[in-house]
């Protein structure tokens, strides 16, 4: 089958359409990263809130002391409170005012205060270098979650609208691709079969080549005879003969055997191709029947939840009934008008789980929850 017909089958737009969703599938499982992003991006989240919260402690910031992460509003911007924390921005933005002000700390002291107040020039070296390490970490992870994540979403958007670009299709569209499927797999067996002849060895090569060397040896054995004069000319002249027509027939016997190698490689390539083509027919016939069953599936089990539930007409009559004659008969009872239904096992209606674990009873009132 040639390309060109290939390509005119019933099967060839959602072959078409299952190559693109395979794609599409592979470059979002392309995508990695994503988890060890955002763990690092919490890492770094993390990192900068206990440096601020260090700072905060410190003496040397305005309004020092233990900082609540609940409490309501920031007695200075320098304070994290549970509200800057709920987001990078926040965190961020009091990083920025601690640092604004450590800095203005670092240009006011001079030489002499440093050796004055030691400990204070360290504060504000290490809490500066802290925050700025910790605030271009945040921002970097940030950046690559933020990156990786909007990348994934991008994809995953296009997977989900070419999800829903399916040809349309019916039964007999999964009657003519399976007959396609048969036929692509007749077709691959063929080449198979005739390539396995073709594989089997005869041994002629092998054969014409020993009869060659077996002549040429008897060539050169009476030609020995003759130059010692032990034997006649004409028995060299038959040697030489029978020589010759020993190369002749490996030399054909040898341009069989490379016609027949190209004829293998040729086949060989062939049966991958219609290997290959069959398998993807097959994968696209079983998405298929996934895609077009599956929805007659759903059809089907809405159908038969509903046809249940409209035993509720029968079962109120009945208990209607039950209770006149129980009314005119105070001593008998007919008992309650109610059905339990065995359903089979559904897998796409809304309430799957409940019926399938709880079953289906039916009663005057509707369906017993």
């Amino acid at each position: 089958m040639t390309t060109a017909t290939k390509s005119k089958t019933k099967a060839a737009n959602w072959v078409e359409w299952n190559d693109k969703l395979k794609a599409k599938r592979e470059e979002l499982a392309a995508i990695t990263g994503l988890g060890d992003a955002q763990e690092q991006h919490r890492r770094a989240r993390q990192g900068l809130i206990h440096t601020i919260g260090r700072a905060n402690q410190s003496r040397y910031t305005p309004g020092g002391g233990i900082i609540h992460a609940g409490q309501p509003a920031p007695r200075n911007p320098y304070e994290l409170t549970g509200q800057a924390r709920q987001t990078d921005d926040g965190i961020l933005e009091v990083a920025a005012a601690l640092l604004t002000y450590l800095d203005g700390l670092d240009e006011k002291m001079d030489a002499g205060a440093r050796q004055a107040d030691p400990q204070k020039a360290l504060f504000v070296s290490e809490t500066r270098t802290a925050l700025r390490e910790r605030r271009d970490a945040l921002e970097d992870a940030r950046h690559q979650a933020g990156t990786l994540q909007a990348e994934k979403d991008r994809v995953a958007g296009e997977l989900a609208a070419l999800e829903e670009q399916a040809p349309k299709a019916s039964a007999s569209t999964l009657g003519a691709m399976a007959k396609e499927c048969e036929q692509a797999a007749k077709e691959r067996d063929r080449i198979a079969a005739r390539l396995k002849e073709l594989e089997a060895d005869d041994g002629t090569l092998e054969k014409a080549k020993q009869q060659a060397d077996t002549a040429r040896e008897q060539l050169e054995e009476a030609e020995a005879m003759a130059a010692l004069g032990e034997t006649d000319p004409e028995a060299v002249k038959a040697s030489k003969a029978a020589a010759d027509k020993g190369q002749k027939a490996l030399e054909e016997a040898e341009a069989d055997y490379r016609q027949q190698e190209a004829a293998r490689r040729g086949l060989a390539r062939k049966l991958e191709e219609a290997t290959t083509y069959h398998d993807t027919l097959a994968n696209t016939y079983n998405q298929a029947v996934i895609r077009i069953r599956g929805v007659d599936l759903a059809t089907r089990e809405a159908a038969l939840v509903e046809h249940a539930k409209a035993f509720q007409e029968h079962l109120a009559d009945l208990a209607r009934i039950y209770a006149d004659l129980e009314e005119a008969q105070p001593q008998a009872s007919y008992g309650q008008a109610r059905l339990e239904i065995q359903m089979p096992t559904l897998h796409h209606h809304p309430d799957a789980d409940e019926i399938n674990s709880d079953g289906f009873i039916m009663t005057p009132n509707g369906r017993e929850e």
